[in-house]
């Protein structure tokens, strides 16, 4: 055992259940890469230079770091802009944080600027790279045999931190720098498709945003198209909500909709006698969790007894968040239970159930502000049942959904995607970091 070693409690150096290749090496990090531990914080002092902060944010939420973020501004000293300016092919790690579990997450510097510093709470590391490829070593220090190692050495008790001899002693798996480089470029190309998959998300949500925000307020005339007040002003009128199409009416939520609140009336709550039977008993978080989507899945169930204290909602019921959470919303794609926590919204013919559960999503900051500021917010039927809406014709009204289903639907398509490439990376990294899927060294290829 090293010195360094000697210092690691005795559980820290207990062997893992698997083991590197035979033709692989495990060496302490220290041994391939130089370590600094940040002490730049994010103030400003005079007399100090000038720079941009490489925050423990910019490393948790990103796999790479290409220098044109938007990071944090402060100043530094001349020997701390020497010390811990970032450089590409450096790896920074987060070596404090609130949980165990946060620590040892990795980011890898593709590319910087000399005012760009690693700031505190983190661990600068730069990899000697004719030992070790940089974007090999970061995919290692975030694969779960190291988060277990960091978690295990994390010391604290409100806050956890990394002490300077468990990151030197990281045990690293290290392959010939071919294959390392091959593995890499493998997972480099799995990051690329996530973050490509994740733009478009975020591109497909904020068009989303602002379709409903114009099918709500313009609606689409006689041949599927946009109505425009400012072009056809005529098309309009004023209303109790502000201007509204002119052949659109006013109506509250109680002529559109059967409104009714759930319930479960036996006291204590949580008495487990009514729970774990075949009724799904939706809560707030799985309305929440839906986003207005259709909902299927639930976290509790009731059983024969339960069901007998609380209320079933038929499928495509509406349901509405009361408390905690004020008006957020799903359809129900089977018949559920609720809580008085949510109420159920039944549709009433020919009104379209997506066109109505829009409206009433559209209004949730309004929803929102009439609940009491107490400890814990809530409405209740007698705001809901009142609640304005404008409402087009049948026809239109599906019209709209329609487009806002499909666009939904494109988005639901590509979070699924995602998902499959998050699941896709995460075996990768399995297979690939511990030796259990060998990738040949392209050099050793071409021989």
């Amino acid at each position: 055992m090293s010195g360094e070693d000697a210092l690691l409690p005795p559980w820290a150096n207990r062997q893992q259940d698997v083991s590197p290749p035979e033709d692989w090496q495990q060496v302490p990090l220290a041994t391939i890469a130089d370590i600094r531990f940040s002490s730049v914080d994010k103030k400003s002092y005079a007399g100090e230079k000038p720079v941009r902060l490489c925050n423990y944010t910019d490393v948790y939420n990103n796999d790479y770091i290409f220098g044109d973020e938007d990071f944090m501004s402060a100043t530094a000293s001349d020997s701390e802009i020497a010390r811990f300016s970032v450089q590409p092919g450096d790896v920074i790690i987060t070596k404090d944080s609130e949980t165990p579990d946060d620590i040892g997450i990795p980011v890898v510097i593709e590319a910087s600027s000399p005012d760009l510093l690693c700031g505190y709470h983190l661990a600068l590391i730069r990899p000697n790279q004719n030992r070790v490829d940089s974007i090999f070593l970061a995919k290692q220090l975030a694969h779960e045999r190291l988060s277990r190692y960091f978690a295990r050495l994390a010391n604290g008790l409100t806050r956890y931190g990394l002490p300077t001899v468990a990151v030197e002693n990281v045990p690293v798996w290290v392959p010939l720098l071919g294959e390392q480089q091959s593995v890499a470029g493998i997972l480099r190309g799995i990051d690329e498709s996530i973050a490509k998959t994740e733009s478009l998300i975020h591109k497909l949500k904020a068009i989303k945003q602002g379709l409903m925000h114009d099918l709500l307020t313009c609606g689409l005339d006689d041949n599927g198209q946009l109505r425009d007040s400012e072009r056809h002003p005529e098309h309009f009128k004023e209303s109790p909500l502000g201007l509204v199409p002119r052949d659109w009416t006013i109506k509250p939520l109680s002529d559109l909709t059967d409104v009714d609140r759930g319930k479960f009336m036996h006291r204590p709550r949580n008495d487990p006698r009514f729970y774990g039977g075949e009724h799904p008993f939706v809560q707030t978080g799985d309305v929440a969790a839906a986003d207005g989507r259709v909902l299927n899945s639930f976290s509790q169930t009731l059983n024969a007894r339960g069901a007998i204290v609380s209320q079933e909602f038929p499928e495509g019921t509406i349901a509405i968040t009361i408390a905690a959470n004020i008006a957020d919303t799903a359809i129900l794609g089977r018949p559920m239970y609720f809580p008085d926590s949510i109420v159920g919204a039944v549709v009433k013919p020919p009104n379209a159930i997506r066109y109505i559960e829009l409206r009433i999503r559209y209004r949730k900051k309004w929803l929102s502000a009439q609940a009491p500021q107490s400890a814990q917010k809530n409405i209740n039927l007698e705001t809901l049942r009142p609640l304005l809406l404008p409402v087009p014709n049948p026809e239109e009204q599906l019209k709209i959904a329609e487009i806002y289903d499909r666009l939904d639907s494109r988005i639901q398509s590509e979070e699924a995607y995602h998902s499959k490439l998050k699941a896709i990376k995460k075996g990768l990294m399995q297979d690939l970091l511990t030796g259990r899927v060998r990738v040949k060294d392209p050099l050793e290829e071409g021989d």
